[in-house]
Protein backbone atom coordinates (compact mmCIF):
# COMPACT_ATOMS: atom_id res chain seq x y z
CA UNK A 1 0.00 0.00 0.00
CA UNK A 2 1.24 3.47 -0.85
CA UNK A 3 1.47 5.85 2.09
CA UNK A 4 1.08 9.58 1.80
CA UNK A 5 3.92 11.70 3.20
CA UNK A 6 3.87 12.42 6.92
CA UNK A 7 3.02 16.06 7.70
CA UNK A 8 5.76 18.40 8.91
CA UNK A 9 5.04 19.03 12.60
CA UNK A 10 6.60 22.51 12.46
CA UNK A 11 4.00 23.53 9.85
CA UNK A 12 1.16 21.90 11.83
CA UNK A 13 2.23 23.87 14.92
CA UNK A 14 1.78 27.12 12.93
CA UNK A 15 -1.71 26.25 11.71
CA UNK A 16 -3.55 29.08 13.53
CA UNK A 17 -1.03 31.64 12.23
CA UNK A 18 -1.32 30.28 8.68
CA UNK A 19 -5.13 30.32 8.74
CA UNK A 20 -5.16 33.90 10.07
CA UNK A 21 -2.79 35.05 7.32
CA UNK A 22 -4.89 33.34 4.64
CA UNK A 23 -8.04 35.02 6.00
CA UNK A 24 -6.33 38.37 5.41
CA UNK A 25 -5.88 37.39 1.75
CA UNK A 26 -9.26 35.69 1.19
CA UNK A 27 -11.89 37.14 3.52
CA UNK A 28 -15.27 35.67 4.39
CA UNK A 29 -16.06 32.04 3.63
CA UNK A 30 -12.99 31.59 1.42
CA UNK A 31 -10.83 29.89 4.05
CA UNK A 32 -11.96 26.49 5.30
CA UNK A 33 -10.38 25.16 8.47
CA UNK A 34 -12.95 23.09 10.35
CA UNK A 35 -12.41 19.31 10.18
CA UNK A 36 -16.03 18.74 9.10
CA UNK A 37 -15.82 21.15 6.17
CA UNK A 38 -12.34 19.94 5.16
CA UNK A 39 -13.57 16.36 4.65
CA UNK A 40 -14.82 17.14 1.17
CA UNK A 41 -11.25 18.11 0.23
CA UNK A 42 -9.48 15.02 1.59
CA UNK A 43 -9.33 13.44 -1.87
CA UNK A 44 -10.13 14.16 -5.48
CA UNK A 45 -12.04 11.68 -7.66
CA UNK A 46 -9.42 9.06 -6.71
CA UNK A 47 -10.83 8.18 -3.30
CA UNK A 48 -8.42 5.33 -2.56
CA UNK A 49 -6.04 7.84 -0.96
CA UNK A 50 -7.27 10.35 1.59
CA UNK A 51 -5.59 12.99 3.67
CA UNK A 52 -7.17 16.06 5.22
CA UNK A 53 -5.38 19.25 4.15
CA UNK A 54 -4.04 21.72 6.69
CA UNK A 55 -6.46 24.28 5.29
CA UNK A 56 -8.44 24.83 2.08
CA UNK A 57 -8.58 28.22 0.41
CA UNK A 58 -11.12 29.19 -2.26
CA UNK A 59 -9.87 32.36 -3.96
CA UNK A 60 -12.06 34.36 -6.33
CA UNK A 61 -9.47 36.52 -8.07
CA UNK A 62 -6.11 36.08 -9.77
CA UNK A 63 -4.68 38.56 -7.26
CA UNK A 64 -5.78 36.36 -4.36
CA UNK A 65 -4.20 33.31 -5.99
CA UNK A 66 -0.95 35.22 -6.45
CA UNK A 67 -0.97 36.42 -2.83
CA UNK A 68 -1.66 32.92 -1.50
CA UNK A 69 1.21 31.48 -3.54
CA UNK A 70 3.55 34.28 -2.43
CA UNK A 71 2.63 33.72 1.22
CA UNK A 72 3.10 29.95 0.92
CA UNK A 73 6.47 30.35 -0.82
CA UNK A 74 7.72 32.89 1.71
CA UNK A 75 6.69 30.62 4.60
CA UNK A 76 7.78 27.24 3.23
CA UNK A 77 4.25 25.84 2.97
CA UNK A 78 3.33 23.35 0.26
CA UNK A 79 0.36 24.09 -2.02
CA UNK A 80 -1.79 21.59 -3.90
CA UNK A 81 -4.01 23.17 -6.56
CA UNK A 82 -7.41 21.58 -7.13
CA UNK A 83 -9.75 22.26 -10.02
CA UNK A 84 -13.21 20.76 -9.90
CA UNK A 85 -12.02 17.75 -7.85
CA UNK A 86 -13.18 15.23 -10.42
CA UNK A 87 -9.85 13.79 -11.58
CA UNK A 88 -9.13 10.11 -11.12
CA UNK A 89 -5.40 10.58 -11.64
CA UNK A 90 -4.68 11.60 -8.04
CA UNK A 91 -3.21 14.91 -9.14
CA UNK A 92 -5.04 16.90 -6.47
CA UNK A 93 -4.36 14.76 -3.42
CA UNK A 94 -3.99 17.14 -0.47
CA UNK A 95 -1.14 17.22 2.01
CA UNK A 96 -1.70 17.28 5.77
CA UNK A 97 0.81 20.11 6.08
CA UNK A 98 -0.22 21.96 2.93
CA UNK A 99 -2.69 24.48 1.60
CA UNK A 100 -5.30 23.08 -0.73
CA UNK A 101 -5.87 25.81 -3.32
CA UNK A 102 -9.42 25.24 -4.55
CA UNK A 103 -9.89 26.73 -8.01
CA UNK A 104 -13.57 25.75 -8.42
CA UNK A 105 -14.67 29.40 -8.54
CA UNK A 106 -12.57 29.83 -11.68
CA UNK A 107 -15.18 28.09 -13.81
CA UNK A 108 -15.41 29.94 -17.12
CA UNK A 109 -14.57 28.87 -20.63
CA UNK A 110 -12.22 31.62 -21.81
CA UNK A 111 -11.64 30.89 -25.46
CA UNK A 112 -12.71 28.58 -28.21
CA UNK A 113 -10.14 28.03 -30.96
CA UNK A 114 -12.21 26.71 -33.84
CA UNK A 115 -9.28 26.20 -36.21
CA UNK A 116 -7.32 24.03 -33.76
CA UNK A 117 -10.40 22.52 -32.12
CA UNK A 118 -9.29 23.60 -28.70
CA UNK A 119 -11.11 25.03 -25.69
CA UNK A 120 -9.22 27.16 -23.15
CA UNK A 121 -10.92 26.79 -19.79
CA UNK A 122 -10.25 27.87 -16.24
CA UNK A 123 -9.30 25.03 -13.86
CA UNK A 124 -12.70 24.83 -12.15
CA UNK A 125 -14.60 24.05 -15.34
CA UNK A 126 -16.13 20.61 -15.40
CA UNK A 127 -15.66 19.85 -19.06
CA UNK A 128 -18.68 17.88 -20.08
CA UNK A 129 -19.99 17.81 -23.59
CA UNK A 130 -23.17 19.55 -22.49
CA UNK A 131 -21.30 22.35 -20.69
CA UNK A 132 -19.03 22.98 -23.67
CA UNK A 133 -21.90 22.97 -26.13
CA UNK A 134 -23.97 25.26 -23.91
CA UNK A 135 -21.09 27.74 -23.79
CA UNK A 136 -20.86 27.54 -27.58
CA UNK A 137 -24.54 28.31 -28.13
CA UNK A 138 -24.01 31.98 -29.13
CA UNK A 139 -21.25 31.08 -31.60
CA UNK A 140 -23.27 28.21 -33.05
CA UNK A 141 -26.37 30.20 -33.93
CA UNK A 142 -27.40 29.07 -37.40
CA UNK A 143 -24.75 26.33 -37.54
CA UNK A 144 -25.98 22.73 -37.69
CA UNK A 145 -23.92 20.32 -35.60
CA UNK A 146 -23.57 16.68 -36.54
CA UNK A 147 -25.89 14.29 -34.73
CA UNK A 148 -23.03 12.87 -32.64
CA UNK A 149 -20.36 15.01 -30.99
CA UNK A 150 -17.37 13.46 -29.20
CA UNK A 151 -15.42 15.54 -26.71
CA UNK A 152 -12.51 14.19 -24.67
CA UNK A 153 -12.97 16.05 -21.43
CA UNK A 154 -10.59 14.45 -18.94
CA UNK A 155 -7.22 13.45 -20.33
CA UNK A 156 -5.80 12.23 -16.97
CA UNK A 157 -8.79 9.93 -16.55
CA UNK A 158 -8.32 8.67 -20.10
CA UNK A 159 -4.59 8.16 -19.45
CA UNK A 160 -5.54 5.97 -16.47
CA UNK A 161 -7.49 3.73 -18.80
CA UNK A 162 -10.84 4.90 -17.54
CA UNK A 163 -11.95 6.31 -20.84
CA UNK A 164 -15.24 8.07 -20.55
CA UNK A 165 -16.85 8.90 -23.81
CA UNK A 166 -18.75 12.12 -23.48
CA UNK A 167 -21.11 11.71 -26.35
CA UNK A 168 -23.97 14.12 -26.66
CA UNK A 169 -26.73 12.94 -28.92
CA UNK A 170 -29.15 15.73 -29.63
CA UNK A 171 -30.04 18.12 -32.33
CA UNK A 172 -28.50 21.37 -31.17
CA UNK A 173 -30.81 24.34 -30.95
CA UNK A 174 -34.05 22.38 -30.44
Amino acid sequence: MVALPLPDQAILDRRAEIVAALRQIVPGEGVIESPERLRVYESDGLTAYRQTPLVAVLPETVEQVSSILRYAYDNGIKVVPRGAGTSLSGGALPLGDGILLGMAKFNRILEIDWDNRCVVAQPGVRLTSKKILESLKPQLAGFKLPKFVYIVADLPRNAMGKVQKNVLREQYGK
